[in-house]
């Protein structure tokens, strides 16, 4: 996840607990906090995304959302968003899926064990998944080149656009767009 996704996320799952816990006052504080956080986001969004693509990021309540039925929120961290985050891409159209992370990583093997799933409801879009551990892998860019050809392929068949993202038994299928 992004720096944003992060602080985003932090804040749902504070106001979420302290909702619970019937902490009014701190609700109400990470929820202004939230809202001016959001307000300097858009300023700052305006002043980077001239030129870019796709510059929009869905909110992280939407990413939250589109990671049921493969990860629970329950199980808070960064699983829950680059599950989330992956389904958004696959419905964006992209032709393949990286997982990077270091070494020993608990939420990038969470992420790498769920991707699998997800890339075989998905009609087996590419999918790399790259561990760091600070030394040099010789086998990396031989990796990296079969994931651009799998994923060009991928593409070129036309199936980088699925009409929604297929989920397993359980999930919810909404795919609503922010």
């Amino acid at each position: 996840p992004t720096v944003s996704e992060w602080i985003f996320y932090t804040n749902v799952t504070s106001k979420t607990k302290n909702w619970k816990r019937k902490l009014y006052g701190d609700f109400f504080r990470t929820t202004v906090e939230n809202f001016f956080q959001h307000k300097d986001e858009k300023r700052m969004e305006k002043l980077i995304n001239v030129g870019l693509r796709h510059g929009h990021e869905p909110k992280v309540e939407d990413i939250i959302k589109k990671a049921e039925g493969y990860i629970d929120e329950s199980f808070e961290g960064e699983a829950v968003l680059s599950i989330g985050k992956a389904i958004d891409y696959i419905e964006g159209g992209v032709a393949g899926i990286v997982n990077a992370m270091p070494f020993t990583c608990m939420p990038g093997t969470v992420v790498n064990a769920v991707l699998k799933k997800l890339r075989e409801d998905n009609n087996n879009i590419p999918y790399l998944n790259m561990v760091y551990e600070g030394s040099e892998d010789t086998n990396s860019a031989t990796r990296m080149e079969a994931f651009m050809h799998q994923a060009k392929d991928f593409m070129e068949r036309g199936v980088s656009r699925p009409p929604s993202v297929r989920r397993h038994k359980g999930a919810r299928t909404s795919t609503a767009r922010a």
